[in-house]
């Protein structure tokens, strides 16, 4: 990824990122940087995974949808319209990496109490429609969901009430089954 980095997306009005800008050129990039790369890191092992590297970003319907679909990605461009809900809500949303979306039930709690910052922290919970062994393959089945599975989402951010300037932001994500954690995602921001 640090061959094609920085990578530039066209957003839309709403905050949500709509294709790459000027996809073509971070390909080259990448075709270009990978000779020095495998002078560097010489090997079979290396070989095999920069070709499967470059399969996966040169199609690029395929690559956009797996950065769309981490939970970095929904951190950073959350969409807009869930910070002013007011009742709960259902939406899809990925819950395991590389697996489909599932529906989730989400609410929103705000937090002023705060001088200067706002709070806003939004809870998604699974609807139970799936078994935890389809969500980890990725493969939806008609497999009847387990009882005893749920997932939790947290995204947490604390901006600034004049500026919308962001403080910090966090997101977790945990999976568990029979009351174990089988599955646990955190990412933690603190921009300059």
């Amino acid at each position: 990824m640090k061959a094609i980095s920085p990578l530039s997306f066209f957003i839309s009005s709403n905050g949500e990122l709509t294709t790459f800008y000027d996809y073509n050129y971070f390909l080259e990039i990448f075709l270009h940087s990978r000779k020095k790369i495998e002078e560097y890191y010489m090997g079979e092992i290396t070989k095999n995974y920069l070709d499967k590297f470059e399969e996966s970003i040169k199609n690029e319907t395929v690559f956009f949808n797996k950065i769309t679909q981490t939970l970095l990605y929904k951190l950073l461009f959350p969409k807009l319209d869930w910070f002013y809900k007011k009742s709960n809500w259902k939406e899809k949303f990925i819950i395991y990496p590389n697996s489909f979306p599932i529906v989730c039930e989400f609410s929103a709690d705000y937090n002023h109490k705060d001088e200067n910052y706002i709070t806003t922290i939004l809870r998604g919970k699974t609807d139970n429609l799936y078994s935890f062994n389809a969500i980890i393959s990725g493969i939806e089945t008609d497999e009847k969901p387990d009882d005893n599975f749920f997932g939790e989402i947290v995204l947490k951010y604390e901006t600034h009430k004049e500026t919308k300037k962001l403080k910090n932001a966090s997101a977790e994500i945990v999976l568990c089954q029979n009351e174990e954690k089988k599955f646990r995602h955190k990412i933690e921001l603190q921009p300059n």
